[in-house]
Parts: C-alpha cells; sequence; structure tokens
C-alpha cells in the first residue's frame, strides 16, 4: 500500500494550467483550503500524459509560480 501511495503522489496533474505532482497539489492547497479541498484538487484531476507534461509549464512549490526554463 505504501508504494502504491508513493507512486499516486507522484503523478502529474493539470494544477491552474501547470503540471504538478499531486502531492505538491496537496501539499500546497493544505494550508490554504484544508484537507477536503486539498483531497478533492489533488485527487479528482486524470492523470497527465508524458506528452502533456511534457507541453505545460511546470509548477515551483517555493514560488507558485511557473519554472522559467
Amino acid at each position: 500500500m505504501h508504494q502504491f501511495m508513493r507512486e499516486l503522489m507522484a503523478e502529474f496533474v493539470n494544477y491552474g494550467g501547470m503540471a504538478a505532482t499531486r502531492a505538491e497539489v496537496y501539499a500546497d492547497l493544505l494550508p490554504l483550503c484544508g484537507t477536503k479541498a486539498a483531497d478533492r484538487f489533488a485527487f479528482l484531476p486524470p492523470q497527465l500524459t508524458p506528452d502533456a507534461v511534457a507541453c505545460r509549464p511546470r509548477f515551483d512549490p517555493q514560488t507558485r509560480e511557473p519554472i522559467k526554463i
């Protein structure tokens, strides 16, 4: 079960037009919205394909802005 959760949290999802892992989305929203909202936004969006991740800017958890490449 632990391995399953680690793999689930490493999946990339759409987060405000940016690609972010479920763990990043959850950690970003938890202090702002609480557990229910963080669960909803982290676990409801479908996983992005690798091609979709490559086409989107990457979310930076420190600044909450896209990572500049």
